[in-house]
């Protein structure tokens, strides 16, 4: 299950789901329909999941020092 949520929150995979639904021919007016869906889900999950990259130390490469 996290790994789907993580790939949900990558710009790729939204970018890639789009791509598909062109080649098979979805209409806009389905297309806006689905990316607000996704909008929401992704969101949604933004604010559930806790960050746990940085709760672990895991660096980013940004420092978090003040």
């Amino acid at each position: 299950m996290n790994f789907l949520l993580s790939r949900l929150l990558e710009p790729s995979t939204w970018a890639g789901l789009t791509g598909l639904a062109v080649a098979l021919g979805t209409s806009p007016d389905v297309m806006h329909e689905l990316a607000q869906a996704g909008a929401a889900l992704a969101s949604l999950a933004a604010m559930a999941l806790p960050e746990s990259a940085v709760r672990r130390g895991v660096s980013d490469g940004i420092s978090h020092q003040p």
